[in-house]
């Protein structure tokens, strides 16, 4: 890489206590085998155990790739994803968490779809998945797409359907989100505001692995996020219609994820706001009919729990 050129995709990295993770993505991020001109920017959330000297290692072997931001204190997230956003230079971006790696052809394959499809905004991948010590598990994320792009309205329908470590975007498309300096935003917030701009193509391919079980985001409220970025696809023109599909989707799925961890009230209140606004699935229908049999929710975490197992 010759760093006097002007870059080409930026990858933006977040980190934090994530010492035992970050060498490996790190490394399949320097090792990507490409033609063009690439920077990882690396941020720090003032981590208390050594992903700082990890990185900072890697910036002193790698100075024209390697660009970290090593926060002095602590920013709960959003401020480090602002700061890297704000350093990326590229015309293309590139999310990978920290706790994920990549295949060597990731940046190299999602250029040449971005190029060669410019109605697209963004792209993603599949994702291979690998419990917390990295032994892949032979199953991947989504199992396939069953289509080659998705526009916003398939989006609110799908989503959660790609994962973040999979994801580039143009540059541009971004700019007016960015320009809006929100304070409190998740990644449903960039995908809806990319899908704005553009259509979501989707690549069948397994260029990245997927670490489960040690994100470093324990947020408890983030159906509310989820619904708040569907709010922001309102302010910005989607039809009412749509979206209230987007709001049945994100309530229905964290009433699915409050049932998993036996949170019954908070299940109860979210499967209740998602018939609310559209009916959108038989599960969905049968789960809100159920709210109040203990017995049969009872069942369904068994037999979840069994089937994760598998």
């Amino acid at each position: 890489m010759n760093s006097a050129k002007k870059i080409d995709v930026s990858v933006c990295v977040m980190t934090y206590n994530q010492e035992k993770y970050i060498g490996l993505c790190l490394e399949s991020l320097v090792n990507q085998k490409t033609d063009f001109n690439f920077e990882v920017i690396v941020g720090d959330d003032c981590s208390t155990d050594s992903t700082a000297a990890i990185v900072s290692n890697f910036q002193k072997k790698y100075p024209d790739i390697v660009k970290p931001i090593l926060h002095k204190k602590n920013t709960g997230g959003i401020g480090n994803y602002v700061a890297i956003r704000e350093a990326a230079t590229g015309t293309y971006i590139a999310n990978v968490d920290g706790d994920d790696w990549c295949a060597p052809n990731k940046l190299d394959t999602q250029i040449r779809f971005l190029n060669e499809n410019p109605s697209c905004s963004a792209v993603c991948h599949l994702l291979s998945l690998s419990d917390p010590e990295g032994h892949l598990l032979g199953k991947t994320w989504p199992k396939r797409f069953d289509s080659n792009e998705i526009d916003i309205h398939e989006l609110f329908r799908k989503h959660p359907y790609f994962g973040h470590s999979s994801l580039m975007y143009r540059q541009s498309a971004i700019q007016e989100f960015t320009d809006r300096k929100m304070t409190d935003f998740i990644d449903f917030h960039v995908y809806i505001a990319l899908a704005l701009k553009g259509k979501i193509g989707l690549i069948n391919e397994k260029l990245g692995f997927y670490r489960m079980d040690v994100g470093i985001s324990k947020s408890k409220n983030l159906y509310a996020k989820a619904v708040s970025a569907i709010t922001y696809a309102k302010e910005s023109g989607v039809s009412e219609d749509e979206v209230s599909v987007g709001y049945a989707r994100q309530y229905f799925v964290h009433a699915k994820k409050a049932l998993s961890e036996s949170d019954y009230l908070l299940f109860k209140e979210l499967i209740a706001n998602s018939i609310r606004y559209a009916k959108i699935s038989r599960m969905q229908i049968f789960l809100f009919n159920m709210r109040n049999n203990q017995y049969v929710l009872s069942l369904i975490q068994f037999l979840n729990r069994i089937r994760l197992k598998l």
